[in-house]
């Protein structure tokens, strides 16, 4: 009986640990449609609320994205310049 609660306690914390996840997910899609729509980089997304929900692991994602996309960026730009040289 008392493995039986322990299970119960468990299975119950990982679905809340679930949940939150879930909402956290939702967020930050939300997010992501609201960046995808906004074709001027005019984002009306309050950033206090994303960086305050967002758990360390997410936050490296972002910021690996961000920095993968910056140096893709500027590869392109080195590429036309060298073009416009020739």
């Amino acid at each position: 009986e008392e493995i039986v609660h322990k299970l119960t306690k468990t299975i119950e914390d990982l679905s809340l640990k679930v949940e939150h996840a879930q909402e956290n997910v939702i967020l930050c899609q939300s997010n992501i449609m609201h960046m995808e729509e906004s074709k001027d980089g005019d984002f009306n997304i309050e950033k206090s609320c994303l960086i305050d929900t967002m758990t360390l692991k997410e936050s490296k994602y972002v910021i690996e994205k961000l920095y993968q996309r910056l140096l893709d960026k500027d590869l392109s730009v080195a590429q036309k310049e060298c073009e416009v040289h020739k």
